[in-house]
């Protein structure tokens, strides 16, 4: 049940076909490309379609096990995350200013209350 959601907030059901690969790109991405390529709005859940799949493969004696692979990549704390190459133009300057990567994954770990608002990088209090 992989959902993904389109810029003008349209949500629609993902597949992927067999033997593809699947890869969602990230905020560093983004800002690297100056939002060339953007970030990926996606969630998963339980849907009636996947719950008959795992009735039929329990009814069958198949494993009804899913396997899914989480794969983050992220640059080294210490880089400066800005539009890099042809897509450093004076629009993506603006609305990508510079910011060391470790800085920005702790302002999303702050967006979405992971941890508390005056928390740092080494897990320290500000």
């Amino acid at each position: 049940g992989l959902f993904a959601w389109t810029r003008d907030w349209r949500r629609f059901p993902v597949r992927v076909p067999q033997g593809a690969f699947l890869v969602q790109s990230g905020m560093q991405l983004e800002r690297l490309t100056g939002g060339r390529v953007l970030d990926g709005f996606h969630e998963v859940v339980l849907t009636e379609e996947a719950a008959g799949k795992v009735r039929q493969a329990i009814a069958e004696c198949r494993s009804h096990w899913r396997t899914s692979t989480t794969v983050f990549g992220h640059t080294a704390s210490d880089e400066l995350l800005e539009p890099r190459g042809p897509f450093t133009t004076e629009d993506a300057r603006r609305r990508y200013p510079p910011i060391e990567a470790g800085a920005q994954v702790l302002e999303e770990i702050r967006a979405i209350e992971i941890m508390g608002p005056s928390s740092t990088l080494d897990g320290s209090r500000a």
